[in-house]
Protein backbone atom coordinates (compact mmCIF):
# COMPACT_ATOMS: atom_id res chain seq x y z
CA UNK A 1 0.00 0.00 0.00
CA UNK A 2 1.30 3.83 -0.83
CA UNK A 3 1.86 5.75 2.26
CA UNK A 4 1.33 9.17 2.17
CA UNK A 5 1.20 12.24 4.99
CA UNK A 6 1.95 12.55 8.47
CA UNK A 7 -0.04 12.26 11.64
CA UNK A 8 1.81 12.97 14.56
CA UNK A 9 4.84 10.97 14.43
CA UNK A 10 3.04 7.89 12.28
CA UNK A 11 2.94 7.58 8.38
CA UNK A 12 -0.58 7.12 7.35
CA UNK A 13 -0.89 3.12 6.56
CA UNK A 14 0.79 0.65 7.51
CA UNK A 15 3.85 1.13 10.06
CA UNK A 16 7.35 -0.25 9.60
CA UNK A 17 7.52 -2.93 11.88
CA UNK A 18 10.30 -4.73 13.59
CA UNK A 19 11.52 -7.71 12.99
CA UNK A 20 10.77 -8.41 16.86
CA UNK A 21 7.98 -10.82 16.53
CA UNK A 22 5.80 -8.49 18.28
CA UNK A 23 2.18 -8.49 17.58
CA UNK A 24 1.09 -5.29 16.88
CA UNK A 25 -2.34 -3.63 16.92
CA UNK A 26 -4.38 -0.44 16.46
CA UNK A 27 -1.88 2.64 15.60
CA UNK A 28 0.82 0.78 16.21
CA UNK A 29 -0.08 -1.43 13.38
CA UNK A 30 -1.57 0.67 10.85
CA UNK A 31 -2.55 4.34 10.84
CA UNK A 32 -5.71 5.36 9.36
CA UNK A 33 -6.39 8.87 7.08
CA UNK A 34 -8.96 10.98 8.55
CA UNK A 35 -10.69 11.40 5.77
CA UNK A 36 -12.82 7.76 6.40
CA UNK A 37 -12.83 9.04 10.52
CA UNK A 38 -12.53 5.21 11.00
CA UNK A 39 -9.07 5.12 12.52
CA UNK A 40 -10.78 4.47 16.59
CA UNK A 41 -12.36 2.08 15.39
CA UNK A 42 -10.69 0.00 13.16
CA UNK A 43 -7.99 -0.09 16.23
CA UNK A 44 -10.59 -1.27 18.51
CA UNK A 45 -11.62 -3.86 16.10
CA UNK A 46 -7.78 -5.11 15.28
CA UNK A 47 -7.36 -5.52 19.27
CA UNK A 48 -10.32 -7.38 19.33
CA UNK A 49 -9.27 -9.33 16.25
CA UNK A 50 -5.75 -9.91 18.02
CA UNK A 51 -8.13 -11.02 21.14
CA UNK A 52 -9.58 -13.47 19.66
CA UNK A 53 -7.08 -15.03 17.25
CA UNK A 54 -4.63 -15.13 20.73
CA UNK A 55 -7.77 -17.01 21.88
CA UNK A 56 -8.30 -19.74 19.56
CA UNK A 57 -4.40 -20.16 19.71
CA UNK A 58 -3.97 -20.50 23.49
CA UNK A 59 -7.07 -22.92 22.98
CA UNK A 60 -5.32 -25.32 20.34
CA UNK A 61 -1.99 -24.66 22.35
CA UNK A 62 -0.12 -23.28 20.22
CA UNK A 63 1.73 -20.12 19.59
CA UNK A 64 0.22 -16.96 16.78
CA UNK A 65 3.01 -16.12 14.53
CA UNK A 66 3.22 -12.50 13.20
CA UNK A 67 2.69 -13.99 9.67
CA UNK A 68 -0.56 -15.38 10.50
CA UNK A 69 -1.59 -12.62 12.16
CA UNK A 70 -0.72 -10.13 9.35
CA UNK A 71 -2.95 -12.57 6.81
CA UNK A 72 -5.79 -12.11 9.64
CA UNK A 73 -5.52 -8.10 10.24
CA UNK A 74 -4.84 -7.82 5.99
CA UNK A 75 -7.94 -9.86 5.15
CA UNK A 76 -10.11 -7.73 8.00
CA UNK A 77 -8.81 -4.56 6.92
CA UNK A 78 -6.69 -4.55 3.99
CA UNK A 79 -8.77 -3.59 1.85
CA UNK A 80 -10.65 -0.82 3.87
CA UNK A 81 -6.74 0.90 4.21
CA UNK A 82 -6.07 0.61 1.33
CA UNK A 83 -9.23 2.46 -0.43
CA UNK A 84 -9.29 5.18 2.45
CA UNK A 85 -5.06 5.74 1.54
CA UNK A 86 -6.61 6.06 -2.03
CA UNK A 87 -9.27 8.42 -0.97
CA UNK A 88 -6.71 10.36 1.16
CA UNK A 89 -4.71 11.12 -2.04
CA UNK A 90 -7.46 11.67 -4.13
CA UNK A 91 -8.29 14.37 -1.84
CA UNK A 92 -5.36 16.18 -1.16
CA UNK A 93 -5.09 17.83 -4.85
CA UNK A 94 -7.56 19.97 -6.47
CA UNK A 95 -8.03 18.06 -9.09
CA UNK A 96 -8.77 14.57 -7.73
CA UNK A 97 -11.01 16.39 -5.13
CA UNK A 98 -12.54 18.01 -8.67
CA UNK A 99 -12.51 14.72 -10.09
CA UNK A 100 -14.29 12.36 -6.73
CA UNK A 101 -17.12 15.32 -6.09
CA UNK A 102 -17.77 14.94 -9.84
CA UNK A 103 -18.00 10.89 -9.58
CA UNK A 104 -19.88 11.46 -6.44
CA UNK A 105 -22.41 14.25 -7.68
CA UNK A 106 -22.85 12.55 -10.96
CA UNK A 107 -23.39 8.68 -8.77
CA UNK A 108 -25.14 9.75 -5.51
CA UNK A 109 -24.86 6.02 -4.49
CA UNK A 110 -20.93 6.48 -4.71
CA UNK A 111 -20.40 8.28 -1.62
CA UNK A 112 -22.60 5.55 0.99
CA UNK A 113 -20.51 3.23 -0.21
CA UNK A 114 -17.02 4.97 -0.05
CA UNK A 115 -18.27 5.47 2.95
CA UNK A 116 -19.23 1.53 3.76
CA UNK A 117 -15.87 0.31 2.15
CA UNK A 118 -13.37 2.30 3.96
CA UNK A 119 -15.36 1.65 7.90
CA UNK A 120 -15.02 -1.57 10.12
Amino acid sequence: MERTGAVARFTLGLQDLPDDGALRAGDALAVWPPVVGDGITAALGSGKLLGARLAEAAMREEGLPPERWMRAWRDAFGSKLGLALALHGALEGRRGRAALFSLVGRFPSLGGWLARATRS
